[in-house]
């Protein structure tokens, strides 16, 4: 891997996440040329539901209009500016400005203006005037993503190889993924690329940051694996998508003899067979966690536990996504979600949302460990001395992938590495056009 065709990227210069320039060019050289997740069909089911996210620093109304059209509108008044819409989620046919009244239906239309004639004559064109939003919208088995950019590739060539390893997950299902609840909002200081770069294939730290809730058996007794007489010969993934993309897969060691979807009620079980392909089903049988980032910043994980306070529970699955919005260059807006499939029953559901506030939730013991990392990293390279220094990304450069099975990607045999992470940075670099010789993007000026 080199960046921008120059070298192999095993270390990042610190102030690639640091450094209030980097961050502003960032804005627009990754944020307005990428596809950025908005939000998911079933938080709007319904004509006039709403609600309202980032784009990075722009926010924006994710609506479904009257006619069941998916539409994202930039949440600011064309007359002066003012922000539209500020409650986080409803239902309504139109948006009015508190300024001065100017009204849009929920397509993004200006259909009002006070003393329109009187202030701007006869002439005055309404439709010239409608709400400004990105020029590219599309959906992924309910997953909404957006792109400012007009010559953006279409979503499913974008998502490349990571659209298989989605829809293993999210398209499972005969009907798209329901949502637990509102998604939880958490101010983190840190950079963005932080938690990206954890869920992108980070699994290197468990042992040491979430040494005490493993220890708890969150992921149940590790000594029952030893135990594993017909084993899975290859039970560990990473696996590098393309455009900045990745997934790490982590299996249970052990043989099943048909398609079995631990920690999801069995009724579940024919429908999830029916809708994935062959290599999805040996993909998601015995699956114990897969994690990914789709570039640049939207993360999943699809994650079994072990509920604690009893050895005699069953375990439980779920899905788990976030959105980490850039605010500074230290400072992300997180925002999380939890899923579970539809037609579950009442039981599972309870499992699943306690499994989750537990673990990954803002105030799970997860969520603890590593924000408490995360932000120390951010106060540790605050000093110009810490930003002379790299960040190192050398592990598993040595390493090769191999075919395995029907899975695409490049898929690596290994459980911790950092070939997914080399590969987000590779992304990274060259659309920031980074010169790793001097530690900073080419050209960068303040508000690019």
């Amino acid at each position: 891997m080199t960046v921008a065709g120059e070298r192999p990227l095993t270390t990042l210069g610190r102030r690639a996440f640091w450094d209030r320039d980097v961050y502003r060019a960032e804005l627009t050289r990754v944020f307005r040329t990428t596809w950025l997740f908005v939000g998911l069909e079933s938080e709007i089911p319904t004509p006039g539901d709403y609600v309202t996210r980032p784009m990075a620093e722009d926010r924006v109304i994710v609506v479904r209009d009257e006619e069941g059209v998916v539409r994202v509108l930039l949440n600011t008044c064309r007359h002066r500016g003012a922000q539209l819409c500020s409650a986080d989620a409803g239902n309504t046919s139109h948006f009015r400005c508190s300024y001065h009244g100017w009204t849009y239906n929920n397509a993004g239309d200006l259909r009002g203006v006070p003393e329109m004639r009187e202030v701007y004559g006869k002439d005055f064109d309404r439709g010239e005037h409608g709400l400004l939003g990105p020029p590219k919208v599309d959906t992924f088995h309910g997953l909404i993503f957006a792109s400012w950019n007009p010559e953006a590739p279409p979503l499913v060539d974008y998502l490349g190889d990571a659209a298989w390893y989605l829809e293993a997950i999210f398209g499972r299902a005969d009907q798209n993924l329901e949502i637990m609840g509102p998604p939880s909002r958490n101010m983190v200081g840190t950079n963005w690329k932080v938690g990206a770069e954890n869920y992108v294939g980070d699994g290197y730290h468990l042992s040491t940051t979430h040494q005490i809730p493993i220890r708890m058996g969150v992921f149940g007794d590790p000594r029952a694996m030893d135990d594993i007489e017909n084993r899975r010969a290859d039970p560990f993934h990473c696996v590098v998508a393309g455009n900045g993309h990745g997934v790490r897969v982590q299996q249970i060691p052990m043989e099943y003899p048909r398609p079995t979807f631990v920690g999801y009620p069995e009724q579940l079980w024919p429908e999830f067979e029916r809708n994935l392909d062959t290599d999805q089903r040996d993909l998601m049988t015995g699956l114990a966690v897969m994690h990914g980032n789709i570039f640049p910043n939207f993360s999943f994980i699809e994650v079994l536990q072990m509920p604690w306070g009893g050895a005699a529970a069953a375990p439980t699955a779920y899905t788990h996504i976030r959105l980490w919005s850039p605010l500074d260059v230290d400072r992300t807006e997180m925002l999380a979600w939890g899923l579970v499939p539809p037609g579950s029953p009442p039981e599972y559901r309870a499992a699943a949302r306690k499994a989750l506030i537990r673990t990954n939730h803002v105030s799970g013991s997860f969520d603890v460990d590593d924000l408490q990392n995360w932000t120390s990293m951010a106060e540790a390279n605050a000093g110009v001395t810490a930003q002379t220094d790299v960040f190192n990304y050398a592990g598993g450069a040595d390493l090769e992938p191999a075919s395995y099975r029907g899975w695409p990607g490049r898929v690596y045999g290994v459980d911790h590495s950092e070939v997914n992470q080399r590969h987000m940075y590779e992304t990274w670099a060259e659309l920031m056009d980074w010169d790793p010789s001097l530690g900073r993007v080419r050209d960068a000026t303040e508000g690019e």
